[in-house]
């Protein structure tokens, strides 16, 4: 009984691992997304520590996984696919200092003004 229990938590470790390489994550951009050590993705991925249900709903929230396939391995691996270029944007906006993000902030207005200036 031990050993199915055991056998059903490492899947779900490996589909944690295949979102990951899936988004072209490394072990320390991954833990950095959902805020936990490198060193517990690394442990989750080689089955050495079990799943917990809110570490599974921050990857969905997170990187838009299909929680149902994580938790079974059954559907599609994400719910909707995420504009990547999008994705990477945020990221990067929200680890700037604040100015930092008002100079983001200020040349995506102006970009804005000239677009509309020029028609399009």
């Amino acid at each position: 009984m031990n050993r199915n229990k055991s056998m059903g938590s490492t899947s779900i470790n490996n589909r944690l691992l295949e979102i990951r390489k899936a988004k072209g994550l490394t072990q320390e951009e991954f833990a950095d997304r959902i805020k936990i050590s490198r060193s517990m993705v690394s442990s989750i991925e080689e089955g050495r520590r079990e799943v917990k249900d809110r570490l599974i709903s921050l990857v969905c929230l997170i990187f838009g996984a299909n929680e149902h396939w994580i938790r079974t391995g059954n559907g599609a691996m994400f719910d909707n696919p995420k504009n990547e270029r999008l994705e990477g944007l945020i990221y990067n906006f929200q680890n700037l200092d604040a100015n930092s993000q008002n100079f983001v902030l200020q040349h995506l207005d102006l970009l804005i003004e000239y677009r509309r200036k020029v028609g399009q």
